[in-house]
């Protein structure tokens, strides 16, 4: 499970890398912007395709097809291939296909969208089993992509129900409401700025082969810095490069219980955080500070005291 988390990561990364305030337009829909859009976004893939080939020689990224985008009326309609993540040691994730409606923006090359993910996404081992199944109950996301940054620019998302099954364990992992949010604006030094907001609320995590059920209220991560413009990732070692950084992740209400008794608290804290800021990292001549904090840690021995184990800091 370890493994697998990285690898479904760094995908969703890449394909949600997201001003959605920017004002629509009513140009009608032609076929030729329909075929510049279409070899956009294949070379784009097969981007991807390549960069993890080379950066991961024992992982790969194929598809079933090519990007198909559809003029209609006012908008194009652009549907991507079912793409799977391989691993030669760890199997294979597919994440279905994605879907997405572009109107021009006001600024060219800019396009207002509405963006759907596909409902379930589904890991195999080596051997072929089924070892991984997400899925998402409802969700709604919007963004601005720029052909020119090949990327969104700004995307605003809430995701509902969404539940992941381990079957090589039987875990299961539950997420009431998941949200990630961000605004990015260019910069004379090739670098894209501005807020990054990602969250998790209500999580159940339930681990039968260890009887333990753990429940967290709240994940919050907050950013805000430069990171290097997509467009010119390939003068880049590396594929998520930052150059100015400042981030948080705080932790609220963790609890793990026994599954068969959840008055049998195991651990449990109020708050966790850690804050990550450094600067020029692009230069070679970074600058780093980081903090952690842990509030009302308690764990099993502690729990029948009258004060918790590391009650601050």
């Amino acid at each position: 499970m370890r493994k697998t988390f990285p690898l479904i990561l760094s995908a969703l990364f890449c394909i949600l890398i997201a001003p959605a305030n920017a004002q629509e337009t009513t140009l009608e829909a032609t076929p030729e912007t329909a075929a510049h859009l279409q070899t956009h976004f294949q070379e784009m893939l097969e981007g991807w395709q390549d960069h993890l080939s080379e950066e991961k020689p024992d992982n790969s990224l194929t598809y079933d097809g090519d990007v198909i985008v559809e003029p209609i009326e006012d908008y194009y309609a652009v549907t991507f291939p079912s793409i799977t993540l391989n691993s030669a040691r760890n199997g294979r994730i597919n994440f279905g296909i994605m879907s997405m409606n572009a109107r021009p923006a006001e600024q060219p090359e800019t396009y207002k969208t509405s963006i759907a993910m596909p409902k379930a996404i589904v890991g195999y081992n080596a051997r072929d089993e089924e070892m991984l199944r997400i899925t998402i109950g409802k969700q709604q996301a919007a963004g601005l992509w720029s052909v020119q940054h090949k990327s969104f620019l700004a995307f605003d998302s809430k995701y509902n129900d969404i539940r992941a099954e381990f079957f090589e364990n039987n875990s299961t992992l539950t997420i009431p409401e998941m949200v990630l949010r961000y605004d990015l604006k260019a910069n004379e030094n090739q670098t894209l700025g501005g807020p990054f907001l990602f969250e998790i609320l209500n999580l159940t995590g339930l681990f039968p082969e260890k009887e333990v059920k753990a429940t967290l209220k709240k994940i919050s991560i907050k950013a805000e810095g430069e990171l290097a413009d997509p467009a010119q990732r390939e003068e880049s070692s590396s594929f998520f490069s930052t150059d100015d950084l400042n981030a948080s992740l705080t932790v609220e209400g963790f609890k793990t219980t026994n599954s068969q008794n959840e008055n049998n608290i195991l651990t449990t804290f109020d708050s966790a955080s850690a804050g990550i800021n450094f600067e020029n990292a692009l230069s070679g001549k970074t600058d780093a500070l980081i903090s952690l904090k842990l509030n009302g840690l308690k764990t099993k021995d502690a729990l029948t005291g009258t004060e918790a184990l590391i009650p601050e800091n």
